[in-house]
């Protein structure tokens, strides 16, 4: 009588640990997403330009600032569509002189870059601030006027 008590508490175990060994489906491998060219990222993308950053959002944007010598104009972009680790780059133009120029890497899609420029006491003017693809290709720009104030 004990002997079948036995089996019968050992045979359901047998049976679980059979069922545990089964292998398990191979996990699908995640479908890559196609590469999207400059024309693609450009239509995702948005530049703008301000007084500062608050709480990773642009500040006092606007089309014409006046401001003291030493002031930072920020400029604030979003790109979508590119490659994981793609790198991009912001300019500061006057006229057709490029002033200042930062590499910046997109971890991901989409992504938030930003940069600045310092402005002297010399650099009243036009401005654009261009934000450029991995290729050099011109993804946005935003053009803004400087007046310095004295």
């Amino acid at each position: 009588m004990r002997r079948l008590m036995i089996l019968a508490l050992v045979l359901p175990l047998t049976v679980v640990a059979e069922e545990a060994k089964k292998p398990a489906e191979a996990p699908k491998a995640p479908v890559a997403a196609p590469a999207a060219s400059a024309e693609t990222a450009a239509a995702k993308t948005e530049l703008k330009v301000g007084t500062g950053i608050e709480k990773n959002e642009l500040v006092g944007a606007a089309e014409a600032f006046k401001v003291a010598a030493d002031t930072k104009i920020w400029a604030r972009g979003k790109v979508a569509g590119l490659a994981a680790d793609a790198k991009v780059t912001l300019t500061f133009s006057k006229g057709d002189k490029e002033a200042f120029r930062k590499e910046l890497q997109a971890a991901g899609s989409p992504w938030r870059v930003k940069a600045y420029k310092t402005f002297r006491a010399t650099d009243g003017g036009d401005w654009t601030a261009k934000l450029l693809g991995p290729d050099g290709a011109e993804l946005a720009s935003a053009k803004f006027k400087v007046e310095i104030q004295k």
